[in-house]
């Protein structure tokens, strides 16, 4: 009983062992995951004042903001473009730049296209370009995510529908 006791515990163990070496070898690219995960619990407990302005066409709605703001939903759209899945292993070409990184998508299927990271000397993001494109025969869309910690995020999509024309939808922040 006790032997099989201990070979059950070892391969937990192993396993335990091996999940975490998977997990690991996944971050091949930025940690979009880390990061704004990171960036909402910071915002959550500052709780800072921004503006929003959202807009359709040529419609804009702006409002001040100043509580009862869930930064994980707000900024959940950025870690959505997270490319550190197993699938996109290898799919993207990395350029590196004295302060800049680009992540550069070699399958014009990826939705995530590329992926910009701007850094300071201290090797922490001052900013994040996401440029996401959709396409097929009848619609297409292009979306760009911007985020400037502590400045502004912007979100702006560009939806082409062959039957219905184009329409253009933007939220951006401002932090105050």
């Amino acid at each position: 009983m006790i032997k099989k006791l201990a070979l059950v515990f070892w391969a937990l163990s192993l396993s335990a062992c091996q999940q975490k070496e998977i997990r690991n070898k996944q971050l091949e690219y930025v940690d979009l995951q880390g990061f704004f995960s990171a960036e909402a619990s910071r915002l959550n407990a500052q709780k800072p004042t921004f503006t929003k302005t959202v807009g359709i066409n040529e419609k804009k709605e702006s409002k001040v903001v100043n509580k009862n703001i869930d930064w994980e939903k707000e900024l959940n759209v950025f870690k959505e473009a997270d490319i550190n899945k197993p699938a996109f292993k290898g799919m993207y070409q990395i350029s590196k730049l004295p302060n800049k990184t680009l992540y550069t998508s070699l399958n014009k299927k990826n939705l995530v296209q590329q992926i910009e990271v701007d850094w300071n000397l201290a090797k922490k993001p001052t900013g994040i370009r996401i440029f996401q494109l959709t396409k097929n025969m009848i619609y297409r869309a292009s979306d760009t995510l911007s985020y400037y910690p502590d400045s502004v995020y912007s979100i702006h999509k560009k939806q082409e529908v062959r039957v219905l024309g184009t329409t253009v939808y933007t939220i951006d922040g401002k932090f105050n």
